[in-house]
């Protein structure tokens, strides 16, 4: 057997690479690409990219891809190998296993991203095989309007086959654990590298005022029965305060926004202090239609509050999005020593003292 068709795991895929161009590219580095499974092709999957690959006898299992970028180091895409025919030296096949011939040791292969852009089309991408040790990408090659920054999913959660809500995360930061998931929320249990442990609640509320009322009283059970630090962040679809919308109909949202007031106030949540962006969701429109609230926002408990006493959010622009990014700050990112020392004076003149 002179070749032999296997499927690899590509690990720590930038996102604004996950396409087919992209992948393709970055599979050929190791031999022929013939395919990705379905899951890769639908992004139903983000913590590793599956591709199919045809490889020859004398092709050797690279362990990573690093990636350059106008000339400079931007990321390893680690490569696994699930199955792996083993290859006999001494008769140049797969299939074949002779112990005094032992496996190749991987080896680390360059992928080069240049900075110019060739228009040029690549519509045999998974046919075409590089017989190069190094690949140059184009910008074409990245996802539109995709940020290029080296963002990708290490570790992920799904809540239901709907997909409304995902959760990736870094394994080496933090270790999570699923508590419940919903339709409408997912909780987990954080721990971080610094052995510090929360529970976060990931959000997105039914457009359905009916179907919100499951989710608030999912958390209230959750807060009469778990007694750790708790953030909860994301879309809820509905306002606490009737000026946290601006333009439509605002009699049918106060009408519905007193259920999640309560909600609030029973679990004894707040708000977590941020910057930024006050109406977190526009319809996009201009002029008299235009309709802002602040629907998306950062919720914690007193716990929360005691001992991430510098976290904060930041709610960023929305760009083309109808809905604001957020970014919260569990520690705070100022560096500096110690506090200075500071004496009252007249606590000298105290009889106490």
């Amino acid at each position: 057997m002179k070749s032999v068709f296997v499927w690899v795991n590509l690990r720590k895929v930038p996102l604004h690479m996950w396409n087919y161009k992209a992948l393709s590219k970055i599979a050929s580095v190791i031999r022929k690409p013939i395919m990705m499974d379905k899951l890769t092709a639908i992004r139903a999957r983000m913590s590793f990219a599956r591709v199919l690959i045809e490889i020859d006898v004398g092709c050797e299992y690279p362990a990573s891809v690093p990636i350059f970028y106008e000339g400079k180091h931007v990321v390893d895409v680690d490569v696994e190998y699930p199955l792996k025919a083993p290859k006999c030296n001494a008769y140049n096949s797969l299939g074949h296993i002779d112990v005094k011939f032992p496996w190749v040791k991987p080896k680390e292969v360059v992928v080069e991203v240049p900075k110019k852009t060739n228009g040029a089309g690549n519509q045999q991408a998974w046919a075409d095989a590089s017989n190069s040790e190094h690949v140059s990408m184009e910008e074409g090659d990245f996802s539109p309007k995709c940020n290029k920054e080296n963002v990708f999913i290490e570790e992920e959660i799904n809540n239901d086959t709907s997909g409304r809500i995902w959760v990736g995360w870094n394994s080496r930061e933090m270790s999570v654990k699923l508590i419940h998931f919903a339709s409408q929320a997912i909780f987990l249990e954080v721990t971080t590298c610094r052995n510090l442990k929360f529970a976060i609640t990931f959000i997105y509320g039914d457009n359905d005022s009916v179907r919100r009322v499951v989710l608030w009283k999912e958390l209230l059970a959750f807060a009469g029965s778990y007694h750790l630090p708790w953030a909860l962040l994301g879309d809820f679809n509905e306002i606490l305060n009737s000026n946290e919308r601006v333009g439509g109909s605002s009699s049918c949202h106060i009408s519905t926004m007193n259920e999640f007031v309560h909600c609030v106030e029973d679990t004894r949540l707040f708000d977590l202090p941020f910057s930024g962006d006050f109406y977190t969701w526009s319809n996009k429109q201009i002029g008299t239609g235009r309709i802002v609230s602040e629907i998306n926002r950062v919720l914690v408990n007193i716990k929360w509050g005691s001992v991430f006493t510098q976290s904060k959010v930041d709610f960023l622009a929305p760009g083309i999005s109808d809905h604001c990014s957020m970014v919260i700050y569990v520690y705070e990112r100022r560096i500096h020593g110690p506090p200075p020392f500071h004496f009252l004076n007249y606590l000298s003149d105290e009889p106490d003292f």
